[in-house]
């Protein structure tokens, strides 16, 4: 089952911007959507975008987590920089579902706050 701490250590490594602990959350055969990019099939192919990727996370407000049996939604506001030094704001919602202590599957709706 699923538990707050947990869920806790996660999200905070996608606030700071750890990788390698994002990584290490997820299932070998795990599966990460950003609904409307790309699809991430297996931890080899998130390796190679999380290497890839730019974008910072500057700051993040969490506003709601909602825990469900292995399900966690979690919604958060937003502030990135990417690689070229520019600056945007977003919102974010979350779904995770775990398989015990790792992530499963994830599915990101990101919406930019233009």
């Amino acid at each position: 089952m699923l538990n707050r701490e947990l869920l806790d250590r996660l999200t905070h490594a996608f606030y700071v911007n750890d990788r390698d602990t994002i990584l290490d959350f997820f299932t070998e055969d795990g599966t990460w959507q950003i609904l409307g990019y790309k699809t991430l099939n297996g931890k080899a192919e998130m390796k190679a975008f999380v290497a890839r990727n730019t974008i910072d996370v500057v700051e993040a407000k969490r506003h709601r987590v909602i825990i469900s049996g292995n399900t966690a939604v979690v919604d958060v506001e937003g502030k990135c920089i990417d690689g070229k030094g520019n600056v945007f704001e977003n919102w974010c919602c979350d779904i995770f579902e775990f398989e015990g202590d790792k992530v499963k599957s994830l599915k990101s709706f990101v919406v930019d706050k233009k």
